[in-house]
């Protein structure tokens, strides 16, 4: 029995250190699982705010492209814009100036041809005091006046239709101040011709009017001279 009992102790002694080592093994086993865990969870979080910062930066690398296009196309359509308004403004400059010379043109031109109706109808008086008929050229002459003051009329109108131009829709209100233009032209030349066609059918009676001059000369001459040869003839009889 007290043998048994020793066998039985020295087997006890024996296994505790065997089981100590156990307990051992299997702590530094869940100690190095315990210490991977966390370095995977570390090296994860790292990761994960590696990727979330360079995710940030891209998105504001992004922003910054877009904002510098969005600056520069502002720029460029700015720079267009301004160009285009200079290039306009000079267009109107040129067009005012243009329609300045074509007013003072127009309306010297009407101004001569004033003038030309006082000196024909000067004419026609003088015609009618030498006992000429002058109904159809005076006729002629009020309607060259009419035409005169049509073409007066228009010119002032040009003046009116270019300020209405510049001021607003130039592109769309320049044909019509073209049309204006060539209008006018036209009546200046129209009342040109009318008195053209006055001094035209003034000719007849004036070459009567001539004609009747030169026979008052002859007449007055031949006179002259029948009154000096019987002078002469007078003297030789005495």
């Amino acid at each position: 029995m007290r043998k048994t009992l020793l066998i039985t102790g020295i087997l006890a002694l024996s296994l505790l250190p065997l089981s100590s080592s156990a307990l051992t093994a299997t702590d530094g086993t869940t100690l190095d699982a315990n210490v991977k865990a966390n370095l995977k969870v570390g090296t994860s979080t790292e990761i994960k705010t590696k990727a979330e910062l360079e995710a940030r930066n891209r998105e504001d690398v992004k922003a910054t492209i877009k904002d510098n296009i969005e600056a520069k196309r502002e720029a460029v359509k700015n720079a267009v814009e301004d160009r285009k308004q200079a290039v306009e403004a000079k267009v109107l400059e040129r067009l005012a100036k243009f329609v300045d010379n074509i007013v003072k043109r127009f309306g010297a031109a009407v101004e001569r041809l004033n003038v030309l109706a006082v000196r024909i109808e000067s004419r026609i008086t003088k015609l009618e005091e030498a006992g000429l008929d002058m109904t159809k050229q005076k006729e002629l002459l009020v309607e060259a006046k009419v035409k005169i003051e049509v073409a007066k009329t228009s010119v002032a109108e040009i003046k009116t239709k270019a300020g209405e131009v510049i001021s607003g829709d130039t592109r769309a209100l320049y044909p019509e101040l073209k049309t204006l233009i060539e209008k006018v032209k036209d009546e200046i030349k129209e009342a040109h011709a009318a008195l053209i066609e006055v001094v035209k059918n003034l000719k007849p009676g004036q070459a009567k009017l001539d004609l009747k001059r030169e026979t008052e000369r002859n007449n007055k001459n031949a006179s002259s001279t029948n009154a000096t040869t019987t002078d002469d003839q007078s003297d030789d009889s005495n």
